[in-house]
């Protein structure tokens, strides 16, 4: 489980499901990527970078924790 994502997630918008309206994706793949079940494209990073503050790269990139 990422839980530095969900954290700054949370911090950010409150909660998942306000994250995932915000981002106009479904509640369930913000649930999948937060517990390492499926991962973003590099555009998916992008946007989720964006929104949550630019520099979470280190927290996106699931594959090299």
């Amino acid at each position: 489980m990422n839980n530095e994502l969900k954290s700054l997630i949370i911090l950010r918008f409150g909660s998942q499901a306000d994250f995932a309206k915000e981002m106009k994706i479904g509640e369930s793949f913000v649930s999948r990527v937060i517990r390492e079940r499926t991962h973003l494209s590099e555009e998916m990073k992008e946007k989720w970078m964006k929104a949550l503050g630019g520099k979470v790269q280190a927290v996106l990139d699931t594959d090299k924790r």
